[in-house]
């Protein structure tokens, strides 16, 4: 639903739903180390709400401040597995994993978004977000760790940030030739370790997500195009899912082609 307040403010919201299949492939683009003989199961999310107000009052400049707030039954979190897990002492397993927990999580936001193409041959936009969790584990489906208990775990959205920032800068100086510049911090993430030597949770803060990458491309022709990437230009170490460690920094090149 869109209500114009003026011509350039606007009032609008959103409700959506419905079951997610959460089948291999997709998993596989989530978390490529999961653990592929415990089954994630599929969840149903009952609502996902959003809301907002954006105005471009000012021409060139326009912002956005939304929230929202999501709940899905038997949504899923990745804890890491070590090796050394078995039900019986003699056999010594070794695996390097993540492991799905479910659970009844509600995943509430807000935040707000700026853009401005002010500055002479830029497009700016910058965007922050607050995140907030209920988490309520689910019975028999609660976690697949074999012998190991949830008892005496918080409950928490593992792994999952708390705020997350972003800046984007397209500069384009002459036709045909552009560099951008991507920013991205995500922040207050946390997980829950356990081994078979030592069964207490321990609480663990992974580390922030800190990344800037650049981008160059020259449009050669209206089918051609050559790119090369600079990212993780900070040389930074962090993880998505614990355990790990991301790319440090690479380069990329290539060429785009359009049919």
């Amino acid at each position: 639903a869109l209500v114009h307040v003026t011509e350039t403010s606007t009032l609008y919201g959103e409700i959506t739903g419905g079951v997610n299949n959460n089948t291999f492939l997709d998993i596989l683009q989530e978390n490529r180390y999961v653990n592929l003989w415990s089954r994630v199961e599929f969840s149903k999310t009952l609502y996902d709400l959003k809301a907002g107000f954006k105005s471009g009052i000012v021409d060139g400049f326009e912002f956005d401040i939304f929230a929202g707030y999501k709940q899905t039954d038997k949504d899923h979190v990745y804890l890491y597995r070590d090796g050394g897990i078995s039900s019986d002492p003699s056999i010594k397993t070794w695996g390097n994993l993540s492991t799905p927990i479910y659970a009844n999580i509600g995943t509430g936001h807000v935040g707000g978004l700026l853009k401005t193409n002010l500055i002479p041959y830029t497009d700016l936009s910058a965007r922050l977000t607050a995140y907030f969790y209920n988490v309520k584990y689910v019975g028999a489906y609660a976690i697949h760790l074999g012998f190991l208990s949830v008892e005496g775990m918080d409950k928490k959205a593992w792994g999952r940030p708390s705020f997350t920032a972003e800046l984007n800068a397209d500069v384009k100086p002459i036709n045909n030739l552009t560099f951008s510049i991507n920013y991205l911090y995500a922040g207050g993430r946390k997980t829950a370790f356990n081994t078979a030597t030592s069964p207490l949770w321990q609480v663990l803060k992974m580390k922030d997500i800190n990344e800037l990458n650049f981008k160059g491309e020259y449009q050669l022709t209206d089918w051609l195009s050559v790119n090369a990437r600079l990212n993780n230009i900070l040389f930074q170490k962090y993880e998505l899912q614990y355990g790990y460690a991301l790319q440090g920094f690479n380069v990329l090149g290539g060429l785009n082609f359009k049919f």
